[in-house]
């Protein structure tokens, strides 16, 4: 072999020597950075840069749509969470062991930023219309997170009866079950 051979974003520069693997190449990236690599690496394909290809996969895995880290993003992760978990203690029976789940479309944050994002606000939480459908467009909106709590579904031997077989409670029970509290 000799200088001025392509492997991915490298080209070899000189032979540099032996080691216990074979030949070393010192090669020029194409971001200009030089880096000395086996030759067998080369040929195989596990080195293709000199690290930048890498960094920038990673970079662009990262920030596909510029809000990690965001409330609105952290909101989708609890959303996903919440309904994968099983048999997690106080998620799983109000979620998996009910059958919520997080539509298909909303696994991708960027379609779930799309259907929700222009109708979001701080201080916002998402609920479901309809507390025995999962999450979707069509089942879901925000309101304020004291609205929010008004409509959770808890066990029934948590709370003492108020004529609400349901599991679920409204404004009126809630007010009931506090006096009772106290």
């Amino acid at each position: 072999m000799n200088a001025n051979h392509r492997f991915g974003r490298l080209t070899t520069v000189e032979y540099v020597g032996m080691c216990k693997q074979g030949q070393l190449w010192l090669c020029l990236c194409d971001c200009g950075k030089n880096k000395v690599v086996k030759l067998s690496h080369l040929i195989n394909g596990n080195t293709k840069s000199c690290g930048c290809l890498h960094r920038e996969k990673l970079v662009a895995r990262n920030y596909k749509h510029g809000r990690n880290g965001s409330k609105l993003h952290k909101i989708w992760q609890w959303m996903r969470a919440r309904c994968r978990r099983i048999n997690s203690p106080g998620t799983s029976e109000y979620y998996h062991d009910r059958g919520i789940t997080v539509c298909l479309e909303w696994d991708d944050f960027c379609i779930f930023l799309r259907d929700m994002g222009s109708t979001y606000s701080i201080g916002m939480t998402i609920e479901r219309k309809d507390n025995d459908k999962g999450y979707s467009k069509e089942n879901c909106t925000w309101v304020p997170m004291g609205q929010q709590s008004l409509n959770r579904t808890y066990r029934k031997a948590s709370y003492p009866k108020m004529g609400n077989r349901t599991g679920r409670h409204n404004r009126n029970s809630l007010s009931q079950f506090q006096s009772t509290c106290v």
